[in-house]
């Protein structure tokens, strides 16, 4: 089995920690949110209207 890899960058003064790991099916609420963003659909080449799309 292959571990997933988790990459840290630390925070630096003006900007917050940031961690970079694969996706988790806890992560597609969140997906589905961001894809409603108007902004957002105007870069994005797979939109995410729901649940089932954010799973795929």
């Amino acid at each position: 089995m292959i571990a997933p890899v988790v990459l840290h960058v630390a925070a630096t003064p003006t900007v917050p920690a940031l961690a970079l790991r694969p996706w988790r099916i806890a992560d597609v609420p969140a997906l589905v949110d961001a894809g409603q963003d108007p902004v957002l659909r105007q870069s994005i080449t797979s939109v995410v209207d729901n649940e089932v799309d954010g799973a795929r």
